[in-house]
């Protein structure tokens, strides 16, 4: 639903809050596709709730090793797009994407970059 709303570029906040407190009750049956789907909509929307990129962060930081290039440019996007630094998860950004760079096609790796540079983050 939400990615769909994003998709769209609608922004239901009612519905939204709603969605959101469901994720976050059931975050951790989320695997890293759903999770960076999840965070990337949420973003896209322009929509932050602390609790919501909280659990978000800490399962992508939980299962980071699992994510592909893809959903570590979208997970690394979204945080820049909500402009939050979650220092431990972006370091672990960090070193899967140099684990895994020769994966990377030039859009995504391009993505993680600017995410990189947008929260002045070295």
């Amino acid at each position: 639903i939400v990615w769909g709303f994003a998709s769209y570029s609608m922004r239901n906040e009612a519905m939204m809050s709603v969605i959101a407190a469901e994720v976050v009750n059931k975050i951790s049956r989320f695997q890293q596709r759903e999770l960076s789907n999840t965070a990337w909509a949420f973003a896209k929307c322009g929509l932050w709730n602390e609790q919501l990129v909280s659990a978000i962060a800490g399962e992508c930081l939980a299962k980071i090793r699992t994510f592909s290039v893809q959903s570590i440019s979208h997970i690394s996007w979204a945080l820049a797009q909500w402009g939050t630094r979650k220092e431990e998860l972006m370091n672990a950004i960090a070193q899967e994407t140099i684990a895994k760079a020769h994966e990377f096609f030039p859009s995504p790796l391009a993505m993680t970059a600017w995410s990189f540079a947008s929260l002045q983050f070295n």
